[in-house]
């Protein structure tokens, strides 16, 4: 039965290809491949019974476990789950967690119904060993530049607008965080390994750029750390720094973060929700903003939220916005800044900064 080696495996990624992924549950949710399905072949009860087997009997007799486990009923609902996967999607293939006994075993089944699905070759292990080399090999060659400024310059939102005249990667996007104390999505962060297996896929996807452009960030992203390989060599990378007034900022962290999220026919439970989301980030910052700037805040906080229920107004959010910014981020930033002493590349404006990038010229290696 056909494999899929290593070198085949790099261009299935790139043309963003089915996976189907059959190991266990609790094996998958600790990381896989980017867009990969996970229906396994033994579920996590049936793995941990099958592993016990092994510990107290042996190889052979665990093998005659999962076979006995995974017959009649359960192996013809779980070969539909596989068969009804291929059918939608032709282009798949099978992996397990080192290409061997399970996946191996899938792929028969699934051939006794007269379909012949492609096997990772080493499976799982490999391509985690792989997307690792990958991070640190364009941590090693690939120029990076990095675009900095203020919080709330909107750098995010003007290197998507510059995806597609130049090759950008969006580490706050596939982290699902915006690097900030209230950066929270409304979905879960990836785990570590699943946030540098999409770094990897994406580096990937750019085809070898003459340089690749990146927001500013801290080494931590909510609660997943930049690649130390990747995150040095954005320190040691040229920044273009985009300057934003104070104003424009505090409109840019509005939308962002209140009217995106917030209108005047919400219900209250939402307005709440969302307040006190924001309240707790200020509680965890407390100790480096203040105690009474912190509570001073979150008394702006309680007035915003009294101002929606009596007028369904939201506009009052901006006073903390302004006073988070001046009291805790921008002397954070410029303090970081002062510190890193980085090369600057470019400065302007956010318009002259997009038309600087623009003109960048970008080269992909063939």
């Amino acid at each position: 039965m056909k494999t899929v080696t290593l070198s085949e495996f790099k261009t299935h990624l790139i043309q963003g290809l089915p996976v189907i992924d059959v190991r266990a549950p609790v094996e998958f949710e600790q990381g896989s491949i980017p867009g990969s399905v996970n229906l396994p072949v033994l579920s996590d009860q049936e793995r941990h019974e099958v592993g016990l087997c092994y510990k107290t009997q042996g190889q052979e007799a665990a093998i005659a476990l999962g076979y006995r486990i995974v017959s009649g009923k359960n192996l013809e609902i779980k070969t539909q789950n596989w068969l009804s996967y291929i059918q939608s999607h032709p282009e798949a293939l099978i992996t397990c967690f080192r290409g061997g006994l399970r996946s191996q075993t899938s792929q028969k089944f699934i051939a006794s119904h007269g379909v012949d699905v492609p096997r990772l070759e080493k499976g799982y292990k490999q391509a985690r060993a792989f997307f690792l080399e990958t991070i640190a090999n364009y941590a090693e060659q690939a120029s990076l530049v990095i675009l900095t400024g203020n919080t709330g310059s909107a750098k995010t939102h003007v290197l998507n607008a510059l995806a597609e005249d130049v090759p950008v990667v969006d580490l706050e996007g596939l982290a699902h965080h915006r690097g900030s104390a209230f950066g929270a999505w409304d979905i879960p962060q990836p785990v570590q390994a699943d946030f540098e297996n999409r770094l990897a896929v994406k580096l990937l996807s750019l085809q070898q750029p003459s340089l690749i452009m990146l927001e500013d960030e801290s080494r931590m992203i909510g609660h997943r750390h930049i690649p130390e390989v990747f995150f040095t060599k954005m320190r040691a990378s040229p920044v273009i720094l985009m300057n934003e007034s104070l104003e424009q900022r505090i409109d840019n962290i509005y939308i962002d973060y209140i009217s995106s999220k917030l209108n005047q026919s919400s219900e209250p439970t939402a307005v709440s929700r969302v307040l006190e989301s924001y309240r707790e980030s200020i509680r965890k910052i407390k100790n480096k903003l203040g105690g009474l700037r912190a509570q001073e805040l979150l008394s702006d906080m309680d007035l915003c939220e009294q101002q929606f229920f009596t007028s369904g107004g939201l506009e009052k959010n901006k006073i903390w916005i302004e006073k988070l910014l001046v009291w805790y981020y921008d002397p954070m930033y410029v303090g970081s800044l002062e510190k890193r002493e980085p090369k600057i590349q470019f400065k302007g404006s956010r318009l002259e900064v997009m038309d600087y990038i623009k003109s960048l010229k970008i080269v992909t290696k063939a």
